[in-house]
């Protein structure tokens, strides 16, 4: 299943974060991929409005990995930006926490592609104007699937436009 929506700005960006927040289930795992300042802390904010997290989501990047409480279970946001630190931090045990017992947002993932799970729902950013991106969304596995049906159906009235993808 792919799939590629509009938005024309940050907030519009954060309202698709929450309603794939509503969506979200423990093991669900996003790889977010995309040039610098094209979204993806701004929709993992919003997903963590989604999850009714306790706290905001922000960047990981200096941290390489934040953890949140949310009404749905664990999230584990990682940022992959500085690979060869994240790497380490992922050899030495965190791979493991990505087994599916959290729902795990990554940015920058395909810098760690080697290290995850096959299955999972890629999003790749992209900048069309200044406030314009198109946000281009790709099930890999059955479970992946099932989370992008999920939301899309949690969609409802926001005025997005949807446009099918060929593989």
């Amino acid at each position: 299943m792919q799939f590629a929506l509009t938005t024309d700005s940050a907030e519009a960006t954060i309202s698709i974060g929450e309603a794939l927040g509503h969506a979200l289930q423990v093991g669900d795992l996003l790889r977010l991929d995309g040039e610098l300042g094209s979204g993806k802390t701004t929709l993992c904010s919003g997903i963590g409005r989604g999850l009714g997290a306790e706290q905001a989501f922000s960047s990981p990047s200096y941290l390489l990995c934040k953890e949140y409480v949310t009404n749905k279970g664990e999230v584990l946001h990682l940022d992959a930006y500085f690979q060869h630190r994240l790497e380490s931090l992922l050899g030495e045990g965190m791979v493991e926490r990505l087994d599916g017992d959290h729902i795990v947002l990554i940015e920058w993932a395909n810098r760690i592609e080697n290290w995850l799970p096959a299955e999972g729902v890629r999003i790749q950013f992209q900048t069309l104007e200044t406030d314009v991106r198109r946000l281009h969304f790709h099930a890999i596995g059955a479970v992946a699937v099932e989370c992008l049906q999920r939301f899309c159906r949690s969609l409802g009235d926001i005025s997005i436009s949807i446009e099918p993808e060929v593989a």
